[in-house]
């Protein structure tokens, strides 16, 4: 993503929304709460929210707003930037 020319606090949010996605076992809509990403990525709220509306900007995230209640985040296409390597939880068992 860096290379695209994402910056940094842009391809954490987008790679911690796509961690989410895989520790849901692939359901595509995830509802992490701003205040967990803050606390997770040790990042501002304003810094998150912009970011946010970039990707959605950039069509890598679509989000449902809801008033007073948790944004649904979806990745838009789970191959645009795959993992580097993708594992199966059964190997660590």
């Amino acid at each position: 993503m860096l290379v695209n020319g994402y910056t940094p606090s842009e391809a954490m949010i987008y790679w911690y929304l796509r961690w989410v996605t895989y520790k849901t076992k692939g359901i595509w809509d995830v509802r992490p709460s701003i205040w967990l990403m803050v606390k997770t990525l040790r990042l501002s709220r304003p810094t998150i929210l912009r970011w946010i509306e970039k990707l959605e900007q950039r069509r890598l995230i679509d989000i449902d707003r809801w008033y007073k209640i948790k944004n649904t985040y979806y990745i838009v296409d789970m191959r645009m930037y795959p993992a580097c390597c993708d594992r199966d939880d059964s190997d660590w068992d």
